[in-house]
């Protein structure tokens, strides 16, 4: 798929998942925000949605399997 089917936005597409779990933001002490690439690593993810969606018109354009692959 190269373009979403409805509205031919090229942007990409989006998934839904829920998130559990604990996680830190790390901060300088300047008040600036600090490296925080490792953020999401305490936190679990769910697939939430059986389908993926356009970033622009937010239409479903294909089903996911329950690993998030196209199905």
């Amino acid at each position: 798929m190269k373009e979403c089917s409805h509205c031919k936005s090229d942007e990409g597409y989006y998934e839904k998942y829920t998130a559990s779990g604990e996680t830190v933001f790390y901060h300088n002490f300047d008040g600036s925000e600090a490296d925080n690439g490792e953020m999401h690593e305490g936190l679990t993810y769910k697939l939430r949605s059986k389908f993926a969606f356009c970033r622009n018109c937010e239409k479903k354009l294909f089903r996911l399997d329950k690993d998030g692959n196209h199905a």
